[in-house]
């Protein structure tokens, strides 16, 4: 249990004392209030946006964006990957080791202190609010991700992602994700976010006939719909949103322009004749898991000595991969086929077909637990050599990708996020939105 109350109720007793009074008089409680205020502020464990640790982290990421602009635009080695999207790999993986859980859950509770438009938002901010709405979604935690969207809506999570698609894709870990810019509507007092939020409402239900006399109507018309139809809803995954080709004034004035050429809606309805029996009633999806379930984000304890010799001498040697299944696309066995994992003295390499090595990773195993933990650290050479920058960004170019395996006998699957990515999969469907990838794997004998 946290020392600080006690500390401040000390304090508290401390002032009471030295007035001479037996109790605290009414100006003196003023007095003893504002003493226990500031010590609040002081206080380590709470972490808000312009708390000391915060701001430390601010000035991190100004180093690092600096030093990054400074170099080249591609990264050397990683033909596909550019100068930004690697600083915000890093910036991730600073924040993973910086903020507790506890303190993402407060930074989402005082969101109201960013500006109300999130397009006055610095880059920094908007980073921040986007590991934020990561670690909820990853947690479960709805109640703490629907205060943050009802104080301040991101239109855009990333380049790709709006909110709604963002929810739509990401949020199948939480009980009908889409329902959740609607708790955030009813729970908002501030006129601005209410706007923004119906807007993401409308953008994502756009094409199917909704209609509303004001926000307020078209988002609970939008709510009772969605409740009704999840079951027979496709996620499109061709959806984008472009402001420049589909204004709001379009879905404001026409909810059936979702027929105009080249539009996508966020959902497409699966024909009644296709539908299962029931599925209204009993959408086909993954409910959350009981609390003692739940994987947290935070790293696990890795297995040492004696316990990593064993897990290795389970995994060494070479397996050949039977199938990989990604959340972007379907099963695919013929293109697995010549394609190894070979496990030795602690790294993991990738074989093409013709025999030579491609990417190879340092492994961290993970404690004996269902599923188990494994961690690929990447051990190409970093773009910024040792006395060219500083130990903490030389340190955070180091990838590490948190998956899960499972061994059982001769068979091996192991499911991966997207490269570098802290978000650690809870099963090995990879499932659509995900970004996460299943190999299933056989054992080679000789």
């Amino acid at each position: 249990m946290s020392r600080a109350p006690y500390i401040r109720v000390f304090q508290l007793a401390l002032a009471c004392t030295a007035i001479g009074t037996p109790g605290c008089t009414k100006e003196n409680e003023a007095t003893t209030n504002a003493m226990a205020e500031r010590h609040a502020m002081q206080d380590p464990a709470v972490t808000s946006w312009d708390s000391t640790k915060m701001l430390k982290i601010k000035d991190d990421w100004g180093t690092l964006w600096d030093t990054y602009r400074k170099t080249p635009n591609k990264v050397p080695g990683e033909p596909m990957k550019g100068r930004y999207e690697e600083v915000v790999r890093m910036f991730e993986a600073l924040l993973r080791r910086r903020l507790s859980d506890e303190e993402v859950r407060h930074l989402a509770e005082t969101g109201g202190s960013l500006p109300v438009s999130c397009k006055e938002w610095s880059e920094y901010e908007c980073l921040v609010v986007r590991f934020i709405a990561d670690v909820l979604v990853y947690s479960r935690d709805r109640e703490n991700l629907v205060r943050l969207l009802s104080t301040r809506l991101p239109t855009r999570v990333n380049i790709s992602d709006t909110i709604e698609s963002y929810l739509a894709r990401k949020g199948t870990r939480l009980k009908d994700p889409m329902s959740i810019l609607g708790d955030a509507y009813s729970k908002c007092r501030i006129p601005e976010v209410r706007h923004d939020i119906a807007t993401a409402v409308r953008r994502g239900f756009a094409g199917h006939g909704i209609r509303g006399k004001d926000d307020a109507d078209f988002v609970n018309n939008a709510m009772r719909w969605y409740q009704q139809e999840e079951g027979s809803l496709l996620l499109n995954d061709r959806y984008f949103f472009n402001d420049e080709c589909f204004p709001l004034e379009l879905y404001e004035r026409k909810p059936d322009f979702a027929d105009t050429p080249g539009f996508e809606r966020l959902f497409n309805r699966i024909p009644r004749s296709q539908r299962l029996p029931g599925c209204n009633q009993e959408p086909d999806r993954t409910g959350p898991k009981p609390d003692d379930e739940v994987v947290d984000w935070v790293p696990p304890d890795y297995v040492t000595g004696t316990e990593a010799e064993n897990a290795w001498a389970m995994l060494e040697g070479s397996w050949e991969l039977i199938e990989s299944v990604a959340s972007w696309g379907p099963s695919r066995r013929e293109e697995a086929k010549g394609y190894q994992f070979v496990f030795h003295n602690g790294n993991l390499t990738w074989r093409l077909p013709n025999g030579k090595n491609g990417d190879q990773f340092r492994v961290r195993l993970g404690s004996p637990r269902q599923p188990r933990v494994m961690d690929l650290l990447g051990t190409a050479a970093p773009v910024l050599k040792r006395g060219e920058t500083t130990a903490l960004i030389y340190e955070l170019q180091v990838e590490t990708t948190s998956g899960i395996y499972e061994l059982n006998g001769d068979a091996l699957r192991i499911c991966l996020p997207r490269r570098g990515a802290w978000q650690r999969p809870d099963s090995f469907e990879a499932r659509a939105g995900s970004g996460e990838t299943m190999y299933a794997l056989k054992r080679r004998t000789f």
